[in-house]
């Protein structure tokens, strides 16, 4: 089960199991029960380095050396700014993800967003973790980031993942964090005016959006990312 919802979408009695797998799991890790290495493994890394990588939290900015536009990186700067964005641990250190995240860098300069990122303060956002059972990591996890966010002064938390975006909006201000909390494809659907001028190189392929769980059947988002993709001139988006 990887809480999706979409049996919850067609059960005739709405059987939550969203509510019901987490409560599950988290009574096996409590009574410790096994689990699979591999997830023991991420439980243990993300308690250890703040990812479940493994990675050196120190590396954690480290792709924005080649995203070819600056970066403000936060703790090294200590300013206010209008956009912090939580990059994540997948876009942080995966090398296709890091690519991801200078691209978005790069848009970010384009429409002149005044941004920053946590760098090696930035931790994992614990929602995978709390839906796999471990919902003391989780709450360990939100306390930290919650402390971390609250340290810097900005209006927006612009977020790169679903998971982030369904932890940041609907766990997070059971603890005292509340922000005003945007998926990505959320925050530039809302400058397409400023950024659909820009896009100049025609795409002349077929595509189809996969809609992530947590940002279509969790969170109800479904549009901005089609909006996006529609901008693309020559792209034919189809379901």
């Amino acid at each position: 089960c990887t809480t999706c919802m979409n049996c919850l979408r067609v059960c005739p009695k709405e059987v939550d199991m969203i509510k019901i797998m987490p409560a599950v799991r988290e009574q096996a890790i409590l009574q410790s029960k096994p689990i699979p290495d591999e997830l023991q493994k991420v439980f243990d890394n993300v308690a250890r380095y703040g990812n479940p990588q493994g990675e050196s939290p120190r590396k954690r900015a480290d792709w924005a050396k080649d995203a070819g536009v600056p970066v403000t990186i936060l703790p090294q700067t200590k300013k206010p700014v209008d956009v912090l964005w939580y990059v994540g641990s997948y876009p942080s250190y995966h090398p296709r993800g890091k690519d991801a995240a200078r691209a978005m860098a790069r848009i970010l300069h384009a429409l002149g967003i005044d941004y920053g990122i946590l760098g090696h303060e930035e931790k994992e956002d614990g929602d995978s973790m709390r839906l796999a059972g471990e919902k003391g990591l989780f709450e360990m996890l939100a306390e930290e980031n919650i402390k971390t966010f609250n340290k810097y002064t900005f209006n927006k938390l612009v977020v790169t993942g679903p998971h982030e975006y369904n932890a940041f909006l609907r766990e997070y201000p059971k603890y005292g964090g509340e922000y005003e909390v945007l998926h990505y494809t959320q925050f530039l659907a809302g400058r397409l005016d400023q950024l659909q001028p820009m896009l100049k190189k025609e795409i002349r392929a077929t595509a189809t959006f996969h809609d992530p769980c947590y940002l279509g059947r969790h969170n109800g988002e479904y549009d901005t990312p089609r909006k996006l993709l529609q901008a693309i001139p020559g792209l034919n988006v189809t379901e």
